[in-house]
């Protein structure tokens, strides 16, 4: 039985965003550099860049698939949907999940316990995947959403976040599987290549990752032309720093599933 091998980043942000300065040319470029099948362009509020970045991989004929998603600001928190077709208007967590759901699309949970209060809300019986480590969360926020995540059997993958070219990658997830990617990439293929992998392999740091939160929040500031983040920074810096200066250098979260059992079984371990 021959099995395939995809390694995928879901959480990326181009300029489109008002934290990022990555120009979509780049990140095909540099995602394949990084030997990545698949990933997942999340601007802030806006999907014009994810078909531009799109667009850019078709015409490169590039092997690097790339999802169509949006990080949809709700009053709860922050929500992704992938596999979108039109942009979806920040709103009420609910209202927001029902327009994910309208277009067939994926409800995806980022960093859960950073900035967020939807674990507190029924949502979790319509989440499709929680991002069990992204690269700009501290450890235990990113350990949380692991229990999280195995406690109410949900799909696990995880993030980068990425606001600059060069995090892009810091967190990706090598899935073994004896599925391959059809023409038709849907987001039922993509559940079950998630979910019929018989390992998933997560390696990811977030060692200065508060550092990168202020560079974006630094954009933000440029951008916006608003001094608005600096109360943000004021109260998150602080206690992030101690967080990062304890930080590791690496992660690996490794998922495996026995023939013989519907779930995985899970090992951390970290340098």
């Amino acid at each position: 039985m021959n099995l395939n091998s995809f390694s995928l980043d879901l959480h990326i942000h181009t300029n489109n965003s008002f934290d990022s300065i990555t120009r979509p040319e780049s990140i095909i470029r540099r995602a394949e550099k990084l030997n990545l099948d698949i990933i997942a362009i999340t601007d802030h509020n806006s999907i014009d860049n994810a078909l531009r970045v799109k667009e850019i991989a078709s015409k490169l004929n590039s092997k690097v698939r790339v999802i169509i998603g949006e990080e949809i600001s709700t009053d709860k928190g922050e929500i992704i949907g992938l596999f979108l077709e039109n942009c979806i208007s920040p709103g009420k967590f609910q209202t927001v999940i029902e327009a994910i759901k309208s277009q067939g699309g994926i409800v995806y949970l980022p960093h859960p316990f950073k900035r967020s209060e939807l674990i507190k809300t029924e949502i979790i019986k319509e989440i499709d995947i929680i991002e069990v480590w992204n690269a700009r969360s501290n450890y235990e926020q990113n350990y949380k959403g692991l229990i999280f995540a195995i406690r109410h059997g949900k799909l696990m993958a995880c993030g980068s976040d990425s606001h600059l070219i060069s995090e892009l990658g810091r967190c990706r997830m090598h899935l073994e599987t004896t599925m391959n990617i059809k023409s038709d990439f849907t987001p039922q293929n993509f559940l079950d290549l998630i979910k019929e992998a018989s390992k998933i392999k997560i390696i990811g740091t977030n060692k200065n990752y508060a550092i990168m939160e202020f560079k974006s929040q630094f954009i933000k500031i440029i951008k916006k032309r608003t001094l608005s983040p600096l109360k943000y920074l004021i109260k998150y810096l602080p206690v992030e720093l101690i967080y990062n200066w304890n930080s590791q250098d690496s992660i690996t979260i490794l998922l495996e599933k026995n023939k013989d059992e519907p779930n995985f079984r899970v090992e951390v371990a970290y340098e």
